[in-house]
């Protein structure tokens, strides 16, 4: 619930990702489940933007005086308190959770202190019109709420619906866990990497790649070979994942595992501009010396515009919980907002 703007109503909704179901790669005639293992990101959307939301209490002021009901269209002036941001030509709401009224501010002619010396006789003059948006001009009370956001909905008028959002519960495996037991285990692509093929640096920016770099290719036809070969050692039991890029224009890998069976990995996703991703590739693999060929098949999803594949690293990991920081800032936030990198593409176990 938002503090403040008087709205008592509640709803609970549950989104249960492991049985959800969805339109699989644009397709939208049919309903198709979804494997908790295909969720890369989930953006939960939701309107009005909180900002508006705490400008819109701000704005506006109470009753210090009751208004009795007039016809529509009539101007009157109106005593409100904590007016100052009201300004003429805005429109506004008067009322409570269970009703309210439109009304236009024409003017605000300031803060009016008729006792200098006494803070409690001042107010703010205000010249309104009543029943605005076919509203109905109704009697209010002194103490009334006057504000730029609906005092039932408790947002502005040109949102086509509303959420508060309180006392979420999740359910199920919660902890987080991250990479480990060093982020410097990552090998970016230039390390213990041998490349076959022609391959050419990763085109889009900086930002989106680890290290700042990336290579990719895209075969032209089934024999043309594009593959990269990595080497590591480790000394315990541990996943891995590959860094990489789905998206419109990906194609498919093949992956190859100390001369195991072949895997297949589609790296196309149905998202407006793609992200960096680390796409999981072995699990449970063994200490020791291993080798992993991946090879850019020229095999595509239906719907992909390519054959692309971009590498970025390839990580050996094991899950483990969160470390404590090794500094705490008082001062500074995190960038996780739906759209930015940070928000989605660490960790991945």
């Amino acid at each position: 619930m938002i503090q403040g703007a008087r709205s008592d109503r509640t709803y609970r909704f549950q989104f249960p990702f492991g049985t959800l179901t969805g339109f699989k790669n644009g397709d939208r005639q049919s309903l198709v489940a979804v494997p908790a293992t295909d969720i890369v990101k989930v953006h939960m959307t939701f309107a009005p933007r909180f900002e508006d939301v705490e400008l819109g209490l701000a704005n506006g002021g109470l009753l210090l005086q009751s208004a009795a009901a007039s016809p529509a269209g009539t101007q009157e002036e109106w005593q409100l308190a904590d007016a100052a941001a009201m300004s003429g030509g805005t429109k506004y709401y008067v009322g409570s959770a269970a009703s309210e009224e439109r009304i236009t501010c024409l003017a605000n002619f300031g803060l009016i202190k008729p006792d200098p010396e006494e803070p409690g006789s001042w107010y703010y003059r205000i010249l309104v019109r009543r029943g605005e948006d076919s509203s109905i001009p109704q009697a209010w009370a002194a103490g009334t709420p006057v504000q730029w956001i609906s005092t039932i909905t408790g947002t502005r008028s040109d949102v086509e619906w509303q959420v508060s959002i309180s006392n979420i519960t999740l359910f199920g495996p919660t902890a987080l866990q991250v990479g480990g037991p060093n982020e410097n285990d990552r090998m970016e692509e230039s390390k213990y990497a041998t490349y076959a093929g022609y391959w050419e640096e990763a085109p889009y920016g900086s930002g989106w790649w680890s290290g700042g770099h990336a290579k990719r290719c895209a075969p032209s036809a089934a024999d043309d070979l594009r593959r990269v070969t990595i080497t590591y050692q480790r000394d315990a039991i541990h996943d891995l994942y590959v860094g990489t890029w789905l998206g419109t224009s990906a194609g498919k890998i093949q992956v190859v595992i100390d001369g195991g069976a072949p895997q297949v990995f589609d790296l196309y996703l149905n998202d407006y501009s793609g992200l960096a991703a680390m796409k999981q590739i072995g699990s449970g693999i063994s200490p020791g010396a291993h080798t992993v060929q991946i090879t850019a098949l020229f095999d595509k999803n239906p719907s992909s515009s390519g054959y692309y594949f971009y590498y970025d690293f390839l990580w050996p990991l094991t899950p483990q919980d969160v470390p404590d920081g090794p500094q705490t800032y008082e001062n500074i936030s995190l960038a996780v907002d739906f759209d930015t990198d940070h928000g989605y593409k660490k960790p991945p176990a």
